[in-house]
């Protein structure tokens, strides 16, 4: 909604997508623009953003909305939290590690994690921005064999081929950066020269 702490912002976005909402499932996780910093101990950060949408967390043994997963239609759907805590000492971390162990590939044969900032990106806006998270966590993707990873936060897309720690790798996860779309800030068309784990970039809508 790009409310950036502007409450009405929610609702004016609300009542634009309610007819979408009204008749689909939307599962979200948090961005940029839903940061909104706790002035108390008593109010949590994300506050719009948690009581707007109540995603299933307890369910796959998440103690946070900001991140859980779900089953849908063969795949196991793994939401990260790019603005929460993801350090190796992280109650994120040791979730996603646990929640990944339990995924049952006769089931969901498909595993496919979603998060905000992308971990590969060339282009100039938001570069880097992913990269400490990819450090600590890539390495728990590439264990349990993630299919492909969804990303948005730079308004360009992007397709990756299979990649590993910044290298090609066919048993990596495929990365797909698809915030082109959504974005009231206009397209990112300022790109690094083409790494080799780059398959497709496009800058429009």
């Amino acid at each position: 909604s790009y409310a950036d702490g502007y409450h009405p912002r929610w609702d004016t976005w609300g009542r634009m997508v309610s007819e979408h909402t009204s008749r689909l499932v939307w599962m979200y996780t948090e961005g940029n623009h839903e940061i909104e910093p706790a002035h108390s101990k008593d109010t949590p950060d994300f506050l719009a953003y948690l009581t707007r949408f109540k995603m299933p967390y307890k369910h796959s043994g998440s103690e946070s909305q900001l991140y859980y997963s779900y089953n849908v239609a063969g795949a196991h759907i793994i939401m990260l939290g790019s603005y929460a805590e993801y350090g190796e000492d992280s109650a994120q971390y040791a979730w996603l590690e646990n929640d990944l162990r339990k995924v049952d590939r006769r089931i969901t044969p498909w595993v496919i994690v979603g998060m905000h900032a992308p971990w590969y990106n060339s282009n100039h806006n938001h570069y880097g921005e992913g990269e400490e998270m990819r450090k600590i966590m890539e390495p728990l993707l590439y264990q349990y064999g993630v299919d492909f990873v969804v990303s948005g936060h730079v308004h360009a897309y992007e397709r990756s081929e299979h990649v590993y720690d910044n290298k090609l790798d066919e048993c990596g996860p495929m990365y797909l950066n698809v915030g082109d779309g959504g974005n009231r800030e206009g397209l990112d068309f300022d790109y690094f020269k083409q790494p080799d784990w780059s398959a497709v970039r496009e800058p429009s809508y």
